[in-house]
């Protein structure tokens, strides 16, 4: 459960960057960040905490930040 816990902070510091950087960045380079910090932080996690019951808050997660 822990795991999950440092991959959804990991993920919600991506999130308010991305967010941060909505409105001063075009829509391209925000989805250059999304697939280089946030895609690939959470590809790793669920291949190593995947069955972990609180894998559903790192997807929600997943879902604010597009």
């Amino acid at each position: 459960m822990a795991c999950s816990n440092t991959l959804r902070a990991s993920l919600s510091k991506v999130c308010y960057m991305i967010k941060s950087l909505r409105d001063v960045m075009i829509t391209h380079m925000l989805w250059s960040i999304y697939f280089a910090y946030f895609h690939s932080r959470l590809k790793y996690g669920i291949i190593l905490w995947g069955r972990d019951g609180e894998i559903v808050k790192v997807f929600q997660l997943g879902e604010k930040v597009i």
